[in-house]
């Protein structure tokens, strides 16, 4: 597979999944939110099993990641950001910042932690795709697309 143009497979997954793209949504803006933190309580879940120094501060953590994640992918943001679209603009700018930020960091961290990153984007990118059968995506009550029955998920070992 060549290397793809990561924004642009964001962009038709989100589309062919019914998501909103390129138009301000607050209900998606706050499942992306708990999307965010879900991912990265599932990092501190890997460093907790291999990590024997503050398990406890790591853990506490994890848990506040995912209670806070589940009320995001519930909606429990959406008039945070409703709010913020329509009457703060500066505020509303900061957040895109951060989410631009976010996903810099996030191909930062890939690239200093395995040997071909671009594959593991490749993969990832062939994973998600293949949630769409035939073109459909199966998305849950918050609108988070889901895994159909015989989905395979990314392999990473041989680009580690």
């Amino acid at each position: 597979m060549p290397n793809i143009n990561l924004a642009e497979t964001v962009h038709e997954f989100m589309r062919i999944g019914g998501q909103t793209v390129d138009t301000p949504d607050a209900r998606q803006a706050s499942l992306y939110l708990g999307l965010q933190m879900e991912e990265l309580a599932e990092k501190l879940g890997v460093l907790i099993a291999v990590h024997t120094f503050e398990n406890d501060i790591l853990q506490t953590l994890k848990s506040h990641l995912e209670f806070i994640s589940g009320v995001a992918k519930n909606g429990g943001f959406t008039g945070t950001f409703s709010t913020m679209f329509r009457e703060y603009p500066e505020a509303h700018a900061e957040c895109v910042d951060a989410d631009a930020d976010l996903a810099w960091v996030a191909l930062g961290g890939l690239m200093c932690s395995a040997h071909r990153p671009l594959d593991v984007i490749n993969e990832v990118a062939r994973a998600n795709m293949d949630k769409h059968v035939d073109g459909v995506a199966m998305r849950d009550a918050n609108g988070k697309i889901q895994k159909p029955t015989d989905w395979r998920g990314p392999n990473h070992l041989d680009f580690l």
